[in-house]
């Protein structure tokens, strides 16, 4: 289980880190409050975020893109039903400081994800014309399949 963070291309090393930490706390408030008002809704949600807290902690910044990429992707984790998103927590962080841009995403993926995510990496490092989630199609959606795939392109934050 590993948090993943997509933080804007313009931001400077150190802003990495720090808008992924607001991220995160936007999410951990969004959770909680929400696990407080609707527990049956928010239960799974709200189980792997205290799972990744106590048990795993692994972060990962990767290059959200531009502003543009950032709110593609955004727009991507909106178009989820609750059904195809069975425990992937996530949240936002708006700099009010640099016009309310959209700075960091932060989301949390369950293992079965993670692996998925490991395998397909691995993939394209040694067969990229076959590159697929051709295995995991019978365990995550299409919504789940694409967002691994979009975060598959992603690199690493500098």
């Amino acid at each position: 289980m590993r948090a993943y963070f997509l933080t804007n291309f313009y931001l400077s090393p150190i802003q990495h880190g720090i808008q992924s930490a607001h991220a995160l706390a936007e999410m951990s408030v969004h959770y909680f409050s929400a696990f407080q008002d609707d527990p049956d809704t928010c239960a799974p949600y709200y189980d792997t975020y205290v799972d990744w807290v106590t048990n795993h902690k692994t972060i990962i910044v990767l290059n959200g893109g531009m502003n543009k990429d950032m709110e593609d992707f955004y727009d991507y984790l909106w178009q989820v039903k609750p059904v195809d998103n069975p425990r992937i927590p996530w949240g936002v962080f708006y700099e009010p400081e640099l016009r309310e841009t959209l700075t960091a995403i932060a989301l949390i993926l369950p293992e079965l994800h993670c692996q998925a995510l490991d395998q397909y990496r691995e993939q394209g490092q040694q067969n990229p014309q076959y590159m697929s989630f051709s295995q995991y199609v019978n365990l995550l959606s299409p919504w789940e399949i694409g967002l691994l795939d979009m975060l598959s392109k992603k690199g690493l934050a500098r």
